[in-house]
């Protein structure tokens, strides 16, 4: 049997070669899984991450927020899924892009579509 417990990790560096583990920040809340792909930027006097989730067969993104980059406090749910928009999403990003907020993703398990060619 193979049990995969994730969590997110912060590792250090003084040159962007050498890391130095610092330990685990993030647990994964009870009851999510495929939780991973955090995301990390600075806004203000924050730190911010965005994640990727499943509950159940829902995909969904969490934000967290930090002052240290260590203690991170769980905002809740940024974006879930609604049917047909996958039961996973990995790899979230969250930007402004013309003064707007973007969030993009990769979602798991959506039906396949063909496009047709003009």
């Amino acid at each position: 049997m193979t049990i995969s417990i994730r969590c997110s990790v912060l590792a250090t560096s003084r040159d962007g070669i050498h890391f130095e583990r610092q330990g685990q920040i993030i647990d994964t809340p009870a009851g999510l899984h495929h939780f991973r792909d955090p995301k990390v930027w600075r806004e203000g006097n924050d730190w911010y991450l965005v994640v990727g989730s499943r509950v159940g067969d829902t995909g969904q993104v969490r934000l967290y927020r930090s002052r240290d980059l260590r203690e991170w406090q769980d905002e809740g749910i940024l974006a879930e899924a609604q049917e047909g928009m996958g039961f996973m999403w990995e790899c979230p990003d969250f930007f402004m892009l013309d003064g707007k907020r973007v969030l993009m993703f990769s979602p798991q398990g959506m039906a396949a579509e063909r496009l047709s060619q003009p």
